[in-house]
Parts: structure tokens; C-alpha cells; sequence
């Protein structure tokens, strides 16, 4: 059988610059990253294989009708079809990189391991594992990019993301556990301290350090305090296309406002800690890797120990924001009536791009599909 490598992340663990690299830079005529246009495959994989597949995430986002989803699904599913075929006809490894596929559920992931098993190609499944407090600072964030309008250290609603044993079980049970690689996200452990690198070391596929792209799409703790205020009083995400591309230009020019990631007191993750105790030991015995981490490094410096640590901002990232908007620059620098003024500020930033954001935003967007378009796929 050919060879099909699924990487399903777990999110958070360097898998945007993995897609990037892979989609701009993978070029060999043995290998083929399949991801129709896009640089991950997480839509179309939920779309493909999910449920329901107008409730796949970017789907909700522009406000897909549960018609127009099937429709979508329908023509998905030919050109996967035509794509699969031809890798296997060319004798290629086909290279899906989707982290929605650590959430999906085992009649989800069953429909996957069918499909290319039927093509000719045996899945291996590619999983990167970090410890629990580092992993939730960074979702955190995603969170308030997409949606949090509440503080919310670890919503409900993904409670089971964090139970690693048992989502690996999962993959073990579907795919089988030989043709599961879990490995711990460790970048001082790395090649060059480069998760592209190790994941291609791991894999197998030849991509030339000077291909890799590094894309942080994380923010700053500062401009993270000046999105959360806009999340919680101002605007939400909005449904439709063009809120998507509104909210995607917001997030790179928040981007330009430098500055350290966001942290959490050790008091605010406390209550997680005891079932991350619980799991590693097992963890690392299948990893063979120390998944310790320190939860109190960061408590001594600026981090959150609760909401109100988000309303605190410093004077240089009000002094961007007048800049950015145009706007006289808040007076104070701290609490609830001072973020209510951060957000109305961020209301205006949002409604009115600059010129030089929506030229960068449609640069790039050119730039994906002459990739797309020399790849074929």
C-alpha cells in the first residue's frame, strides 16, 4: 500500500508553520500535500468526514447553509477522489495536516481510515503532546481571537481535549496503536529548535531547512488585553465572509504590537493540575519524554491570576491603538470603565482597516492560491 501521513496536531504544537511550510515549500514529485487550496486541511477534512458538515467550524463562520454544506461536501469528495488517485497512480505519500482530527469522534475518524484504505493507502497518525498549563495559555488566546466574550481558563466544551489518554485511545483503536506516533512538543529538543524540522525528521519528508516558514499567529499579552476588551464589550466574531476577512485583517495588525505571551498565575490553573499529574506518568512511559513543567516560572512577573489582570494595559500598547485608530490616546491605564474605552477604540480599529492592511491581506491571499495553483491541488 502507499503511504498517507495524517498529523492532527494536537493544536497549538507549531502546526500553522508546519501547514505553511509544507504548503508553499513541499515540492518533491514523491510526496503530496493535499489541502485543496488551502494551507490546512482542517475544513475540508470536517466537511469530508464529520457529521454534519455545515457545523465544521469555517463553515459556521461565513454561515453555510446545511444545503450548501452538502453540496460543498459532494464536490470535496470528487476532488479528493481525483487527487488520491492520482498520488496513487504517481506512487506518492499523500500528507494530510488537519488538528480538527484530535476532536473528532471514532465514527468520524473511521470514515478517514476507510476512505484512503479503499485508495490503497495505509494512514500513520502524527500527534504532538504538550503539557497541559502551556497548552491552555495558547488556546486561551484562540479562543478570544474566535469567540470568548467570558473568562474562561478551559470551557466545558473542551474539557475532553485535555484528557490525552483517552483521545489517544481513540486514535489507537481506529487506526491501530502501531501506526500511532504520539511525541512530546519540546522545542529546545528539536532540530534547530524547529518543530517544521522535527516533524519532517519524524516523517520522512524532504523539506530543506530554508523552505520552512515560521508563522506565529500568536499574539502579544498586550494586544490580547486590547482584543479581549473588544470581545467582552464591544463586537463578537460575526458570521459571513466578510466578518472572517474583517477579523483576519484585525489579527495581523494586532500583530505588529511586539511583545511577551500571555501567562497564567499557577492559582488559575491549579484546579486542572491534579489530572495532569494523573496522566503523565503513563504519558511519558509511551513518549519516552519528561512532560514536566514549572507552573509557578511565571508568577513573580505579568501574568493573569484573574479577568481583571486583562483590564491592566501599558502605556505603549494605548499609545499603538491612538496610532492605529487615529484616536486620542485613553487616559489611565487600567479597569473596567478604561477597557469599555479600550474596546470602543478597537470597535473603530476593526470597522476601519487602513489600506496597507487590506493590500497585506490580499497579498497574501494571492500569494496561497499561485501556490495552490503551481501544486494542482
Amino acid at each position: 500500500m502507499n503511504h498517507c501521513v495524517l498529523h492532527v496536531g494536537m493544536p497549538k504544537t507549531g502546526t500553522s508553520s508546519i501547514q505553511e511550510s509544507l504548503y508553499f515549500g513541499l515540492l518533491n514529485r514523491g510526496f503530496q500535500y493535499l489541502s485543496f487550496g488551502e494551507v490546512t486541511a482542517n475544513r475540508w477534512m470536517e466537511t469530508l468526514f464529520g457529521e454534519h458538515p455545515e457545523q465544521a467550524h469555517y463553515n459556521r463562520k461565513i454561515g453555510l447553509s446545511e444545503q450548501a454544506a452538502a453540496a460543498l461536501q459532494d464536490a470535496a469528495r470528487r476532488r479528493l477522489s481525483r487527487a488520491v488517485e492520482q498520488a496513487r497512480f504517481r506512487q506518492q505519500t499523500v500528507i494530510v495536516s488537519a488538528e480538527t482530527c484530535w476532536e473528532m469522534d471514532p465514527v468520524e475518524l473511521q470514515r478517514i481510515r476507510d476512505f484512503f484504505n479503499r485508495q490503497g493507502f495505509a494512514v500513520q497518525v502524527f500527534v504532538s503532546l504538550r503539557p497541559w498549563k502551556s497548552w491552555l495559555e495558547s488556546a486561551f488566546q484562540e479562543w478570544v481571537k474566535q469567540h470568548a466574550a467570558v473568562f474562561e481558563v478551559l470551557p466545558e466544551s473542551r474539557a475532553h481535549l485535555m484528557d490525552y489518554p483517552a483521545r489517544l485511545a481513540v486514535l489507537d483503536e481506529v487506526f491501530g496503536a502501531e501506526r500511532v506516533v504520539p511525541y512530546a512538543f519540546d522545542p529546545a529538543g528539536f532540530p534547530q529548535g524547529c518543530a517544521v524540522l522535527d516533524f519532517c525528521a519524524r516523517t520522512g519528508i524532504p523539506l530543506a531547512a530554508h523552505q520552512v516558514r515560521r508563522s506565529n499567529e500568536g499574539l502579544s499579552f498586550a494586544a490580547l488585553k486590547l482584543l479581549y476588551a473588544y470581545r467582552r464589550w464591544g463586537g463578537g466574531y460575526g458570521v459571513g465572509l466578510p466578518a472572517v476577512i474583517r477579523n483576519e485583517i484585525l489579527f495581523r495588525r494586532l500583530a505588529e504590537l511586539k511583545g511577551a505571551s500571555i501567562r497564567f498565575h499557577s492559582r488559575l490553573v491549579e484546579p486542572f493540575l491534579a489530572g495532569w499529574y494523573d496522566q503523565r506518568p503513563a504519558l511519558e512511559r509511551r513518549l519516552g519524554k519528561d512532560l514536566s513543567e514549572n507552573p509557578r516560572k511565571y508568577d513573580e512577573g505579568d501574568c493573569v491570576s484573574d479577568e481583571t489582570d486583562l483590564w491592566c494595559f501599558s502605556p505603549e500598547s494605548l499609545a499603538w491603538l491612538s496610532q492605529a485608530t487615529g484616536l486620542p490616546q485613553i487616559r489611565g491605564t487600567e479597569g473596567e470603565q478604561v477597557a469599555q474605552q479600550v474596546s470602543r477604540q478597537m470597535q473603530h480599529l476593526s470597522q476601519h482597516p487602513s489600506l496597507g492592511s487590506r493590500l497585506r491581506w490580499h497579498r497574501m491571499i494571492l500569494s496561497r492560491r499561485i501556490a495552490g495553483w503551481r501544486r494542482n491541488v
